[in-house]
């Protein structure tokens, strides 16, 4: 499975939007939050790091926009015209003022994705983004790229030994390949055509990038619920950096308070298979000592059996050889002699037979027991692989939190919800402590000893 990267999109003008214009953006804000003055009101901004920035045209973002005005003032193009009088004249047209003069596209690449990455495949990953917009649109071939600002300052913070994750910027003026302003072709339609192409382009250049959700625009003409979505999602993704930032961990405190409550059933399913495990030990103990019982008692039956017996074959002996009735002057045939042996041999072996088959229950007795054993321990590891994966999970939960404060308070977002969930671990641990006294731990482990 791969990963997703969209290229943020948008048109520059000169001052702020006017209303119903969309995809653009005030371009000296942009601009100066691309530039070193980072000018940007994010959440998640480190001036700390900001050194670690890099840029290439313009470090600053107010000398850029400022050379953009200019050139967007002095631009003019001849057009035909007639006066007032019929005649066809040539004049001079300049640009209108909220004409959209530059643009700006963001490369961010997922943290979890690039935290590995060496200087090389950043600047492999920018070139490739570069080239491929260069194909969609002339509009942002590397000619008219006249900024370049690559930032480490802003999103997850590193771990201690580990380098920032970062994402580029780039920052250029809107004129075609006859040098015409053009700024009007970024639009949504140029974005649908961009979120089509751009995942493929970059996986020809060996980058594993999901393809991107787009809008089929001839479908929301005839379908009002999918218009009606599409255009809920577009408002999600105009939302800013802080507003997603919020709505992020407001979903991520969902989603671990699910873990905690998914982990804290698995919790009670193992206390619960544990006091299996000491019942069906304690079962086991009580079978074994029936079982010896009644070997013991088997074994003297067995004895005074067998005493029993081997006195009535001795008599029997006896009696056909003729011993202890010399004055009946009994004579005794050979052939008796012989039966009395092969009598006795098939005693001894029925006697081994039932020996063998009580060996044999006990067998099967203990094969069962350790069967249901082994399966129970299977069932208590697949709980325990469960709550380890929970953990794994609410890491990188608690690593997020941690970068992100609530800024009336100053706390982080891990913080208050580690306040809230305190008391629900004391309640954890009185149950565990519980359900160890209810199964008898201590006395179970003396009698498993003996």
């Amino acid at each position: 499975m791969g990963w997703k990267c969209a290229p943020q999109v948008m048109g520059l003008v000169r001052g702020e939007p006017k209303a119903g214009q969309k995809h653009r953006a005030n371009g000296r804000k942009i601009a100066m939050e691309a530039g070193y003055e980072r000018a940007s009101l994010s959440d998640t901004l480190d001036r700390t790091r900001s050194n670690q920035n890099e840029y290439e045209g313009y470090r600053s973002g107010k000398e850029f926009w400022d050379v953009m005005e200019q050139e967007a003032s002095e631009y003019r193009v001849q057009v035909k015209g007639k006066t007032k009088t019929g005649e066809e004249i040539i004049r001079e047209k300049g640009l209108q003022h909220n004409a959209v003069i530059g643009w700006a596209v963001i490369y961010n690449p997922p943290a979890e994705v690039c935290r590995d990455w060496t200087q090389a495949q950043y600047k492999k990953f920018h070139e490739d983004c570069q080239e491929c917009m260069g194909l969609i649109s002339p509009i942002f071939r590397k000619e008219n790229i006249r900024m370049t600002a690559f930032h480490r300052d802003e999103g997850v913070p590193a771990d201690d030994g580990e380098e920032p994750d970062g994402h580029f910027h780039d920052l250029g003026i809107s004129l075609d390949e006859n040098g015409h302003y053009c700024g009007t072709t970024i639009d949504a339609k140029m974005l649908v055509t961009i979120n089509k192409k751009f995942p493929a382009l970059m996986r020809e250049r060996g980058w594993d990038i999901d393809d991107l959700d787009v809008t089929d625009f001839d479908r929301a003409k005839v379908d009002s619920d999918y218009k009606a979505e599409r255009d809920f999602k577009r408002g999600q993704s105009g939302k800013s950096v802080n507003q997603h930032i919020r709505k992020t961990a407001e979903k991520l405190m969902d989603e671990a308070e699910a873990i905690h409550a998914e982990a804290d059933s698995e919790k009670q399913e193992v206390i619960r298979l544990q006091r299996l495990s000491k019942q069906a030990d304690r079962e086991r103990l009580d079978i074994l000592n029936k079982n010896r019982d009644f070997l013991k008692r088997q074994e003297t039956k067995n004895d005074e059996s067998k005493q029993i017996i081997d006195e009535a074959f001795r008599t029997m002996v006896r009696f056909m050889r003729g011993e202890g009735h010399e004055d009946d002057e009994v004579e005794v045939p050979e052939k008796n002699v012989s039966k009395a042996d092969v009598l006795k041999e098939e005693l001894a072996a029925w006697q081994e037979r039932l020996a063998e088959e009580e060996r044999e229950r006990e067998r099967v007795l203990h094969e069962r027991w350790e069967r249901e054993r082994q399966s129970l321990l299977d069932s208590m590891q697949k709980m325990l692989e469960q709550l380890k994966k929970s953990a794994d999970r609410d890491e990188s939960r608690k690593r997020f939190m941690e970068t992100h404060k609530n800024k009336a308070t100053g706390e982080t977002f891990e913080e208050i919800y580690q306040r809230d969930i305190a008391k629900m671990h004391e309640f954890d641990e009185s149950i565990v402590r519980q359900a160890e006294q209810f199964a008898g731990g201590s006395s179970y482990d003396g009698e498993q000893k003996e």
